[in-house]
């Protein structure tokens, strides 16, 4: 038997001086900035790795697994073909820099135009994880 656990949140307003709404203005701007800057280069690599021939044969060969009845799929999923398709896939997604590390450290990267004002760990773990 579980427990189940009781959770509350207590929201309190941020009373802030007008300089220190500014910094923290300024920081959220920067961090917006990197953000869409990162969703721009990531949408031109999915872009890449879609139109690959690759990408798009394996993409077939899961696609017309999954149009198989049930008890079908089953045994389609243990084939070769479907496991080098998935294979194949997964180190397409890798090699054109789709992982959460790689993610992290594309962050870092954008985020080293704004040192002085948002720490690499802030921009790895915030904005890389998103």
């Amino acid at each position: 038997m579980s427990e189940q656990k009781i959770m509350s949140i207590v929201s309190i307003p941020l009373k802030t001086e007008i300089w220190q709404n500014d910094v923290i203005f300024k920081r959220f701007e920067m961090c917006r900035k990197i953000y869409n800057v990162m969703l721009g280069y990531e949408l031109k690599q999915y872009k890449k790795m879609k139109n690959t021939k690759e990408y798009s044969d394996s993409l077939k060969t899961i696609y017309d697994i999954y149009k198989l009845p049930e008890k079908d799929k089953k045994i389609a999923k243990r084939s070769d073909e479907y496991k080098k398709a998935t294979e194949t896939q997964n180190q397409l997604m890798r090699d054109y820099g789709f992982s959460e590390f790689q993610f992290r450290a594309e962050a870092i990267k954008r985020a080293s135009y704004f040192k002085e004002n948002i720490p690499s760990v802030s921009a790895s773990d915030s904005i890389g994880a998103t």
